[in-house]
């Protein structure tokens, strides 16, 4: 997307993703499909997702909530995204697109941002597909990697060379909220780095 029409100020370090020009786009963390992994890959998954919702809140990065409800599937949210922002707004959709959902679409226009940063929960299916259809749209899209999951190792790693070969920028959660600091730290911040880091290594170091 064009960012010619963004003021000056909001131009420094545009290879940065500023909050001033992203929207959070968060696609199937829902309760309905948890079952469909291993539980400490939600874990970590949903650990990231809640990262971004909190740091999203507090540096007004609108966020756009996408989820499948049909007669079979709830779009409750996870346990823990729904502590972490109880009032978040959500669209159900039946279909497998979010973009074919004309409720969700008009909410990332009335957003008005030329950045789509994406955290779908199934790299093969909501992540792919919101993330193609908005580089269709002509957004700048990002991806959040270390908050999606797959079928396996190698489905994911297949998903990411086409996913990057059509121009979608590849993240992890880290990475955003540092850039979404714009540089200061605060102790807020590097209490949820240093968190995140102390539960990966005691992962790590299971058997």
């Amino acid at each position: 997307m064009n960012l010619k029409n963004i003021s000056t100020s909001d131009q420094q370090h545009q290879i940065l993703l500023s909050p001033k020009l992203t929207a959070l786009v968060i696609v199937d963390h829902q309760m309905a499909f948890e079952q469909c992994f291993d539980i400490e890959d939600i874990k970590s998954a949903e650990n990231g997702v809640a990262n971004l919702l909190d740091v999203a809140s507090k540096v007004d990065v609108p966020v756009i909530t996408s989820l499948v409800k049909t007669n079979s599937i709830d779009s409750k949210l996870s346990v823990r995204l729904e502590k972490t922002i109880p009032e978040l707004a959500r669209f159900n959709r039946s279909g497998i697109n979010p973009w074919d959902d004309p409720a969700f679409a008009d909410a990332v226009q009335i957003a008005n941002k030329p950045r789509l940063l994406i955290a779908g929960l199934s790299a093969e299916t909501s992540l792919s597909f919101t993330a193609l259809c908005g580089l269709e749209r002509g957004f700048d899209v990002y991806v959040v990697k270390d908050a999606c999951l797959g079928y396996s190792k190698q489905s994911i790693a297949i998903t990411f060379d086409r996913l990057t070969q059509a121009g979608v920028v590849p993240v992890s959660w880290r990475q955003v909220v540092l850039e979404w600091s714009q540089g200061s730290v605060d102790e807020g911040m590097l209490r949820r780095l240093l968190r995140a880091h102390r539960t990966r290594k005691l992962n790590d170091s299971m058997p």
